[in-house]
């Protein structure tokens, strides 16, 4: 069973979550998601579920995953973050030298406008 399926049950009784047989099919992630931290305040994980619309499952749990390393609670906007924010590395390092020489600047052009 697909829980996005259900979504618009759920808006309606959003207490029915906890007790369904889809819930019981979805990823582990989310289902620890909503047991130790949404339980008892369904609506608002029903705004993360909705999340798997704009991505996928697979992005979901890859953000709660990455949230769970770095200690951070899982809401939404932080999840949303996580969902859209990119892992690249750069492709170059930037390396600057410990010292570098830097030149006087001629301000006599500046002087002369000054004057004017």
């Amino acid at each position: 069973m697909d829980i996005m399926h259900y979504i618009k049950t759920f808006q309606k009784k959003p207490g029915a979550l906890k007790y369904s047989k889809v819930m019981t099919q979805v990823d582990k992630q989310i289902q620890e998601l909503f047991n130790q931290h949404y339980a008892n305040n369904p609506k608002d994980f029903l705004f993360i579920l909705d999340l798997v619309r704009e991505t996928s499952v697979e992005s979901l749990c890859d953000a709660l995953k990455r949230l769970k390393e770095c200690n951070l609670h899982p809401d939404y906007n932080t999840i949303r973050f996580f969902i859209h924010q990119t892992m690249e590395t750069p492709s170059e390092p930037f390396e600057a030298p410990a010292e570098f020489a830097v030149t006087e600047p001629d301000l006599t052009y500046y002087d002369l406008l000054m004057e004017a």
